[in-house]
């Protein structure tokens, strides 16, 4: 008796399991939309303090273009307050990105790399 209850309530068991890991794996988890502080004050032209030249931040549809002395792009994008990420460019993709104001109002962006010195980056 037990045996056929069993056998025959296995494939019920089997079916409602499968279709619950399915839902799981085909839900799609949003990322969610940080926006940044109150006043956008990011964009603009900045000093390297740490290598020396001219840098800019641009706004952008999907974040914020960052262009180095050098000229080379990276896009970052926030993911929590004050922090942002590399979503794309030529840049190392395990740069953090930390934003700030120093003492006077000036906007300080850090650059945390692994195994290299912060750099940073002052607003004019």
């Amino acid at each position: 008796m037990i045996r056929t209850c069993a056998t025959l309530l296995m494939p019920l068991v089997l079916l409602v399991s499968s279709s619950n890991a399915e839902a799981r794996l085909n839900q799609r988890y949003p990322i969610p939309y940080i926006p940044p502080v109150a006043r956008d004050a990011l964009p603009g032209t900045y000093s390297n303090v740490s290598g020396g030249g001219t840098c800019e931040v641009h706004a952008h549809r999907r974040g914020y273009l960052f262009i180095n002395e050098n000229g080379s792009q990276a896009l970052f994008a926030y993911y929590a307050p004050g922090k942002m990420r590399m979503i794309a460019g030529t840049w190392n993709p395990n740069i953090d990105v930390t934003v700030s104001q120093d003492r006077r109002g000036r906007t300080v962006i850090r650059f945390d790399e692994p195994f290299t010195p912060a750099g940073y980056w002052v607003s004019e």
